[in-house]
Protein backbone atom coordinates (compact mmCIF):
# COMPACT_ATOMS: atom_id res chain seq x y z
CA UNK A 1 0.00 0.00 0.00
CA UNK A 2 0.77 3.53 -0.43
CA UNK A 3 -0.39 6.89 1.79
CA UNK A 4 -2.81 7.47 -1.04
CA UNK A 5 -3.80 4.41 -2.77
CA UNK A 6 -4.76 1.57 -0.50
CA UNK A 7 -5.57 -2.29 -1.92
CA UNK A 8 -7.16 -5.62 -0.63
CA UNK A 9 -5.38 -8.11 0.86
CA UNK A 10 -6.49 -11.20 3.03
CA UNK A 11 -8.81 -10.49 5.71
CA UNK A 12 -7.19 -11.83 8.93
CA UNK A 13 -10.57 -11.83 10.46
CA UNK A 14 -12.02 -14.40 8.58
CA UNK A 15 -11.64 -17.26 10.23
CA UNK A 16 -14.29 -19.79 9.57
CA UNK A 17 -13.42 -23.08 9.68
CA UNK A 18 -11.91 -23.77 13.42
CA UNK A 19 -8.48 -24.45 11.89
CA UNK A 20 -6.65 -21.53 12.11
CA UNK A 21 -5.02 -20.11 9.31
CA UNK A 22 -1.15 -18.35 9.38
CA UNK A 23 -1.20 -14.93 6.88
CA UNK A 24 1.96 -13.64 5.91
CA UNK A 25 3.55 -10.96 3.32
CA UNK A 26 1.63 -8.25 4.26
CA UNK A 27 -1.84 -10.28 4.30
CA UNK A 28 -1.46 -11.81 0.49
CA UNK A 29 -0.24 -15.39 1.80
CA UNK A 30 -1.79 -18.12 3.24
CA UNK A 31 -0.87 -21.42 5.03
CA UNK A 32 -3.84 -23.48 6.21
CA UNK A 33 -1.39 -26.46 7.66
CA UNK A 34 -4.48 -29.00 8.86
CA UNK A 35 -7.30 -29.38 6.87
CA UNK A 36 -9.63 -27.03 5.09
CA UNK A 37 -10.18 -23.33 6.31
CA UNK A 38 -11.83 -20.32 4.11
CA UNK A 39 -10.81 -17.13 3.82
CA UNK A 40 -12.02 -13.54 2.15
CA UNK A 41 -10.42 -10.53 1.00
CA UNK A 42 -10.90 -7.63 2.67
CA UNK A 43 -12.81 -5.75 -0.22
CA UNK A 44 -16.66 -6.45 -0.69
CA UNK A 45 -18.12 -5.19 -3.63
CA UNK A 46 -22.29 -4.60 -5.05
CA UNK A 47 -21.53 -3.18 -8.54
CA UNK A 48 -18.95 -2.74 -11.45
CA UNK A 49 -16.49 -4.93 -12.46
CA UNK A 50 -13.13 -6.29 -10.97
CA UNK A 51 -10.35 -8.33 -11.33
CA UNK A 52 -7.75 -10.41 -8.62
CA UNK A 53 -5.52 -12.72 -9.29
CA UNK A 54 -4.17 -15.95 -7.11
CA UNK A 55 -1.42 -17.86 -6.78
CA UNK A 56 -1.49 -21.73 -6.59
CA UNK A 57 0.86 -22.80 -4.01
CA UNK A 58 1.96 -26.38 -2.17
CA UNK A 59 -1.72 -26.73 -1.43
CA UNK A 60 -3.54 -29.77 -0.98
CA UNK A 61 -6.93 -28.72 -2.38
CA UNK A 62 -7.94 -25.54 -3.03
CA UNK A 63 -10.67 -23.40 -4.97
CA UNK A 64 -11.05 -19.47 -5.75
CA UNK A 65 -14.08 -17.66 -6.38
CA UNK A 66 -16.72 -14.89 -5.17
CA UNK A 67 -18.51 -15.30 -1.85
CA UNK A 68 -21.82 -13.75 -0.71
CA UNK A 69 -22.17 -11.60 2.74
CA UNK A 70 -24.79 -14.40 3.08
CA UNK A 71 -22.59 -17.40 2.89
CA UNK A 72 -23.68 -19.60 5.42
CA UNK A 73 -20.00 -21.24 6.12
CA UNK A 74 -18.22 -17.77 7.26
CA UNK A 75 -17.73 -19.28 11.35
CA UNK A 76 -19.11 -22.89 11.06
CA UNK A 77 -16.57 -25.20 12.53
CA UNK A 78 -18.97 -28.65 11.23
CA UNK A 79 -18.90 -28.33 7.00
CA UNK A 80 -16.20 -27.47 4.86
CA UNK A 81 -16.18 -24.05 3.54
CA UNK A 82 -16.71 -25.06 -0.25
CA UNK A 83 -20.20 -26.83 0.23
CA UNK A 84 -21.64 -23.55 2.09
CA UNK A 85 -24.34 -21.56 -0.27
CA UNK A 86 -23.46 -18.27 -1.30
CA UNK A 87 -20.54 -18.96 -3.42
CA UNK A 88 -18.91 -19.97 -6.61
CA UNK A 89 -15.54 -21.48 -6.63
CA UNK A 90 -12.95 -22.66 -9.34
CA UNK A 91 -11.45 -25.74 -7.91
CA UNK A 92 -7.66 -27.60 -8.40
CA UNK A 93 -9.89 -30.62 -10.47
CA UNK A 94 -10.84 -28.03 -12.98
CA UNK A 95 -14.63 -28.17 -11.80
CA UNK A 96 -17.04 -24.97 -11.01
CA UNK A 97 -18.82 -25.78 -7.65
CA UNK A 98 -21.35 -23.81 -6.86
CA UNK A 99 -23.67 -23.74 -2.90
CA UNK A 100 -21.54 -27.42 -3.15
CA UNK A 101 -22.55 -28.85 -6.53
CA UNK A 102 -19.63 -29.61 -8.80
CA UNK A 103 -19.77 -29.45 -12.52
CA UNK A 104 -17.40 -29.50 -15.33
CA UNK A 105 -15.70 -26.28 -16.11
CA UNK A 106 -12.05 -25.44 -17.05
CA UNK A 107 -8.31 -26.70 -16.54
CA UNK A 108 -7.01 -28.36 -14.03
CA UNK A 109 -4.10 -26.76 -11.45
CA UNK A 110 -1.56 -26.97 -10.27
CA UNK A 111 1.39 -25.36 -8.22
CA UNK A 112 2.69 -22.06 -9.43
CA UNK A 113 -0.63 -21.54 -11.68
CA UNK A 114 -2.06 -18.25 -11.86
CA UNK A 115 -6.00 -18.23 -11.61
CA UNK A 116 -7.21 -15.01 -12.46
CA UNK A 117 -10.99 -14.02 -11.56
CA UNK A 118 -12.90 -11.19 -13.55
CA UNK A 119 -15.96 -10.80 -11.87
CA UNK A 120 -19.05 -8.43 -13.40
CA UNK A 121 -21.39 -7.51 -10.84
CA UNK A 122 -23.72 -5.29 -14.05
CA UNK A 123 -24.73 -8.48 -15.44
CA UNK A 124 -23.89 -10.91 -12.39
CA UNK A 125 -21.35 -13.31 -13.88
CA UNK A 126 -17.88 -14.22 -12.84
CA UNK A 127 -14.73 -15.72 -15.36
CA UNK A 128 -11.78 -17.38 -14.25
CA UNK A 129 -8.68 -17.31 -16.27
CA UNK A 130 -6.01 -20.16 -16.04
CA UNK A 131 -2.59 -18.86 -16.37
CA UNK A 132 -4.57 -16.21 -18.27
CA UNK A 133 -6.41 -18.44 -20.97
CA UNK A 134 -10.12 -17.79 -20.89
CA UNK A 135 -11.97 -20.55 -18.78
CA UNK A 136 -15.92 -18.86 -19.85
CA UNK A 137 -18.05 -16.84 -17.82
CA UNK A 138 -20.87 -18.60 -15.34
CA UNK A 139 -23.54 -16.98 -14.28
CA UNK A 140 -24.63 -16.18 -10.96
CA UNK A 141 -26.64 -18.51 -9.07
CA UNK A 142 -27.86 -20.34 -5.83
CA UNK A 143 -27.68 -18.24 -2.92
CA UNK A 144 -25.49 -15.81 -4.02
CA UNK A 145 -28.37 -14.12 -6.07
CA UNK A 146 -29.26 -13.36 -2.28
CA UNK A 147 -26.68 -11.21 -1.53
CA UNK A 148 -26.13 -7.45 -0.86
CA UNK A 149 -22.04 -7.89 -1.20
CA UNK A 150 -19.30 -9.98 -3.06
CA UNK A 151 -16.21 -10.58 -1.88
CA UNK A 152 -12.95 -12.19 -3.48
CA UNK A 153 -12.26 -15.38 -1.23
CA UNK A 154 -11.14 -19.21 -1.38
CA UNK A 155 -10.51 -22.15 0.57
CA UNK A 156 -7.18 -23.82 1.05
CA UNK A 157 -6.28 -27.65 2.26
CA UNK A 158 -3.13 -28.23 3.57
CA UNK A 159 -0.60 -25.79 2.30
CA UNK A 160 -0.11 -22.48 0.77
CA UNK A 161 -1.81 -19.96 -2.16
CA UNK A 162 -1.37 -16.69 -2.74
CA UNK A 163 -3.74 -13.62 -3.64
CA UNK A 164 -3.25 -10.71 -5.50
CA UNK A 165 -5.62 -7.24 -5.39
CA UNK A 166 -3.45 -5.48 -7.54
CA UNK A 167 -0.51 -4.72 -5.78
CA UNK A 168 2.13 -7.59 -5.73
CA UNK A 169 2.47 -9.32 -8.75
CA UNK A 170 5.61 -11.69 -7.72
CA UNK A 171 2.91 -13.30 -5.05
CA UNK A 172 5.43 -12.73 -2.39
CA UNK A 173 8.23 -13.33 -4.80
CA UNK A 174 7.55 -16.53 -5.65
CA UNK A 175 7.11 -14.97 -9.99
CA UNK A 176 9.06 -12.13 -11.68
CA UNK A 177 7.13 -8.59 -11.19
CA UNK A 178 4.98 -8.00 -14.49
CA UNK A 179 3.20 -4.66 -13.39
CA UNK A 180 0.42 -4.92 -15.78
CA UNK A 181 -2.97 -2.97 -15.04
CA UNK A 182 -3.66 0.08 -14.75
CA UNK A 183 -3.96 3.34 -11.16
CA UNK A 184 -0.96 1.60 -9.79
CA UNK A 185 -1.70 -1.25 -10.07
CA UNK A 186 0.72 -4.36 -10.46
CA UNK A 187 -0.89 -7.70 -11.89
CA UNK A 188 0.93 -10.45 -13.63
CA UNK A 189 -1.80 -10.24 -16.02
CA UNK A 190 -3.26 -7.74 -17.82
CA UNK A 191 -7.00 -7.37 -16.74
CA UNK A 192 -9.53 -7.81 -19.15
CA UNK A 193 -10.60 -4.51 -20.87
CA UNK A 194 -13.18 -2.83 -18.38
CA UNK A 195 -11.91 -4.82 -15.12
CA UNK A 196 -10.26 -2.88 -12.30
CA UNK A 197 -8.06 -3.81 -9.82
CA UNK A 198 -8.98 -3.89 -6.13
CA UNK A 199 -7.89 -0.31 -4.60
CA UNK A 200 -9.07 2.56 -3.33
CA UNK A 201 -8.42 4.81 -7.00
CA UNK A 202 -11.04 2.55 -8.29
CA UNK A 203 -13.76 3.92 -6.30
CA UNK A 204 -16.16 5.97 -7.63
CA UNK A 205 -16.23 9.77 -6.36
CA UNK A 206 -19.20 9.94 -3.13
CA UNK A 207 -21.33 12.26 -3.94
CA UNK A 208 -21.46 15.37 -1.63
CA UNK A 209 -24.27 17.51 -0.73
CA UNK A 210 -23.76 20.85 -0.32
CA UNK A 211 -25.29 22.95 2.29
CA UNK A 212 -28.01 25.31 0.73
CA UNK A 213 -27.77 28.82 0.54
CA UNK A 214 -29.54 31.31 3.10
Amino acid sequence: DTPTNNFATINPLVKAYGNPNTITEGNLKIDQSDDYNQWASTWAVKAGKWYCEFRVGDAGHWGFGVIGDNHDRWFNSVLSPQNGSGAIIYTREGVKNIDGVETSYGNGSSEGDIIGMAFNLDDSEVTFYHNNSDQGAISFSGGILNANLIIPGAMTKNGTTYFNGGSDSSFSGTETEQGNGGAGEDFYYTPPTGYKGLNTDNLSAPAVKLPKEN
